[in-house]
């Protein structure tokens, strides 16, 4: 660009990257992360995302994973929004193990969960079956002030249903404290038993590593 007289910003950088990666051009992307270092614009967390956002959509996770320890290498500071995007990839391919690891590490770095990524953790372990670690998840997500919303319930009814392992009144009481409707079809699949909600607290995620 500055050959042709041209004098490029941060700004103009990070338009040309989401052009190129929306096209699927990601080596071309990269090459103007180097060329942006090269005149002294520092490519800053926008830039990686944006990259890290579409190599994820395009099933090029061991890039994405490759780019993010190379951003943290280089002093960039990952956001909630580098995380979450790892995270989410990370769970729709079932390693669920690397995105609980992730999501500790974000939360170390100063990053907080919000009720999209714990239902996003609280999913991916259901289908695993690891049915206690997501009730421990949904109580430390109340705990933490965090409103579960109808799928946090749902995806949990819908699993724990299945071995007849919880009694409604558990799941009923926390949902009408924060509001939320439980969708019909998921209250019509409950089964007695019992299944007391596990105690919460803050590093839960470290457990189950």
């Amino acid at each position: 660009m500055s050959a042709k007289g041209f004098s490029m910003n941060c700004q103009g950088y990070n338009g040309m990257i989401y052009a190129l990666c929306k096209d699927g051009k990601f080596d071309e992307a990269m090459r103007l992360i180097q060329e942006m270092k090269s005149q002294g614009c520092k490519p800053d967390i926008c830039a990686y995302n944006t990259i890290i956002y579409h190599l994820c959509n395009n099933d090029m996770m061991e890039e994405a994973e490759h780019l993010f320890g190379n951003l943290l290498e280089e002093g960039v500071v990952a956001n909630g929004i580098t995380y979450n995007t790892l995270i989410h990839a990370l769970l729709r391919i079932g390693r669920w193990q690397q995105g609980l690891r992730l999501a500790n590490e974000m939360v170390l770095h100063g990053c907080s969960l919000d009720v999209i990524s714990y239902n996003g953790l609280i999913k991916a372990l259901c289908k695993e079956g690891n049915v206690d670690q997501s009730m421990v998840l949904l109580q430390e997500m109340m705990e933490k002030g965090i409103k579960p919303n109808n799928f946090s319930y749902n995806i949990l009814i819908s699993e724990l249903c299945k071995g007849r392992k919880i009694k409604m009144e558990h799941i009923l009481t926390s949902s009408t404290a924060f509001a939320v409707n439980i969708d019909r079809c998921s209250t019509t699949r409950w089964h007695p038993g019992d299944f007391p909600l596990l105690p919460a607290s803050e590093g839960h995620f470290t457990k189950y590593l």
